[in-house]
């Protein structure tokens, strides 16, 4: 797992938070590509798996006790696992060497959950047959539950914040270095939008739910890959206009106006002969974008080849997200509740 950056969600996360390990499948994503095949081949050669990679979820109790499901994303795993997820319940993550619960208070303290899409979508992968008796699902907080402030249900999350529960596993023994630090999956950003069914309409509930936003958030100055909490990242569609400066400010914002300046210095850097052939094409992208910092979510830049001694910024993550979250704050921050 910490060769492919493969991450565990579904059932099996969430009993683990529970204290029981009693499942019949594995749930893996891994990205496509050497991911996926690095992970696929560990378990066919060395673990003895004959067909690891299944694409959809059995019917509980239908399946081999020891069956692992390779779930294969076209994007970094960590937004498969929140994009499609249906509860809150179900937002639980293991790592080669962490486990996270996102939403630890109202699911195993209060023994509720919330929705995450509208009901008429039938919330599946969710092990109902071993919910039903336990747990409850709540379409939206209550109103005085929205006022007393300690639920983990506001506008920015990101994973490992300080409302998410999380557990180190030991790693004494372990020798292999990981492919991908714990600080990237750790500033990977989401953020919750308070949706209503309007009822009107076949199969509308007037029911409410909380829409998970997770899309990925790359630059040529980052090696690795991270997320923010804009449009679902399947989606072709362009933000609307109106909504453009619900953005302004935001996370993705902040990385890519400095992403976008430290691009440009590289691109200055570099040796006439290691610049492509439409090297004045992608310095005019960059230089545009540093005037005119806030780019709609659909805008498109060139590749770049990076030449040997191009610096990566990762490092600076942290430090980044500790003073934007700090200017937020999360303490005064609207609960999604009273979002529009």
């Amino acid at each position: 797992m910490a060769k492919s950056n493969a991450l565990i969600s579904g059932m099996m996360a969430f009993r683990f938070f529970e204290g029981f390990l009693g499942h019949p499948y594995l749930e893996v994503f891994v990205r496509r590509g050497r991911d996926a095949e690095r992970f696929t081949k560990y378990l066919q050669d060395i673990e003895g798996y004959k067909d690891p990679a299944r694409m959809r979820p059995h019917a509980p109790g239908a399946v081999d006790p020891l069956l692992v499901m390779v779930a294969v994303t076209e994007h970094y795993p960590i937004c498969a696992i929140l994009c499609n997820a249906s509860t809150t319940l179900t937002v639980n993550i293991i790592s080669w060497n962490k486990a996270y619960s996102i939403f630890p208070l109202p699911t195993f303290i209060q023994r509720k959950g919330f929705l995450l899409r509208p009901m008429d979508n039938q919330c599946e992968g969710i092990d109902w047959d071993y919910l039903r008796p336990w747990w409850r699902i709540q379409d939206a907080l209550w109103e005085e539950e929205e006022e007393a402030g300690n639920h983990p249900v506001w506008e920015q999350r990101r994973i490992g914040d300080r409302f998410t529960w999380t557990i180190e596993f030991s790693i004494r023994g372990i020798t292999c270095k990981p492919k991908v630090p714990d600080f990237v999956l750790e500033h990977c950003h989401f953020r919750l939008s308070k949706k209503t069914d309007d009822g009107s309409g076949e199969g509308n509930t007037g029911l409410s739910w909380y829409d998970l936003r997770c899309a990925p958030l790359k630059a040529p100055v980052l090696k690795f890959q991270y997320t923010h909490g804009g449009p679902h990242y399947g989606s072709l569609v362009p933000i609307p206009s109106d909504r453009h400066e619900d953005f302004v400010g935001s996370w993705r914002t902040l990385v890519l106006q400095r992403t976008d300046r430290l691009t440009l210095l590289e691109l200055q850097k570099m040796d006439p002969s290691d610049r492509p052939v439409n090297y004045n094409v992608i310095y005019g992208e960059y230089a545009a974008l540093v005037k005119k910092p806030n780019r709609k979510l659909d805008f498109r830049v060139s590749k770049i080849k990076k030449p040997k001694g191009w610096r990566h910024v990762d490092e600076d993550i942290p430090r980044w997200y500790h003073a934007w979250e700090k200017k937020t704050d999360q303490s005064t921050q609207k609960s999604v509740t009273y979002l529009s």
